[in-house]
């Protein structure tokens, strides 16, 4: 503290008081730096409602590493908009989405690496707009999806093998035409 002798004043320094982060937050993250301050802005979440990573530079997010503390997503996840991101590694612990699962329009994402544990999806599971992405094999562990299954504008994939498994467990072949649109 600072203080003035001669007028008997005492200035104290004023603390900076700002609205914890909630697990319960809808979150949107749109640069690689919003990423990595995820781990320290919400500590001890495992989950938060809504996650949407959406660059707003191009080329700004590269990593999702920083996220490896969520093990569910209580609302939706969707990646989307982002030109330099190739993987999803570091969603590798998510394991449950209540709502949609959104992955569009990431021009050089090669891999689903990171959607591996994911074994429920609540609402629908979208895929589109890839010329990178080869296969969708990460996907083999999704035992129920509450929407559709769509994998649109897809120019590289070469078979659709990851969701078989999930295919398996619907009833008839009615039942997966109208559930997976390819």
């Amino acid at each position: 503290s600072l203080c003035f002798a001669l007028s008997g004043l005492c200035l104290l320094p004023v603390a900076q008081h700002t609205a914890a982060a909630s697990c319960t937050d809808d979150v949107t993250l749109d640069s690689q730096a919003a990423i990595n301050s995820f781990a320290g802005n919400y500590a001890g979440c495992s989950s938060v409602h809504n996650l949407i990573i959406e660059e707003t530079s191009p080329g700004n997010i590269i990593s999702l590493q920083p996220l490896s503390q969520l093990t569910q997503i209580d609302g939706t996840l969707r990646v989307i908009y982002n030109s330099h991101l190739k993987t999803l590694k570091g969603l590798d612990g998510i394991s449950r989405i209540h709502g949609a699962l959104d992955i569009a329009f990431n021009d050089r994402l090669s891999s689903l690496d990171g959607l591996q544990n994911v074994a429920h999806v609540g609402g629908f599971l979208d895929i589109d707009f890839s010329d990178y992405l080869t296969d969708i094999d990460e996907l083999s562990n999704v035992e129920s999806v509450g929407g559709t299954v769509r994998l649109i504008q897809m120019r590289g994939l070469h078979d659709c093998k990851g969701i078989a498994p999930y295919l398996l467990t619907l009833p008839n072949k009615a039942a997966q035409l109208e559930k997976v649109k390819v």
